[in-house]
């Protein structure tokens, strides 16, 4: 069974989920992740939910968004 450290909409109303398995071995990971944003699950809700910017670019037939917002 997959538990969810986060399951939200982001700001055009599409579903997001972090599965408990990624952010602990993707995100936390010490080596491979980024363990510096261990203590930013809110603001990263924040900026999925409401982001200051949305840039879209398209790469290899993808279309990616980057979202911002700042970390105080």
């Amino acid at each position: 069974m997959k538990e969810d450290i986060l399951g939200i909409r982001d700001y055009d109303g599409v579903e997001v989920v972090l599965e408990k398995s990624v952010w602990h071995g993707k995100i936390l990971h010490p080596a491979l992740g980024h363990p510096e944003v261990r203590d930013y699950l809110d603001e990263i809700k924040l900026t999925v939910q409401s982001p200051e910017a949305v840039y879209a670019s398209g790469g290899k037939g993808l279309c990616q968004h980057r979202l911002y917002c700042p970390i105080s």
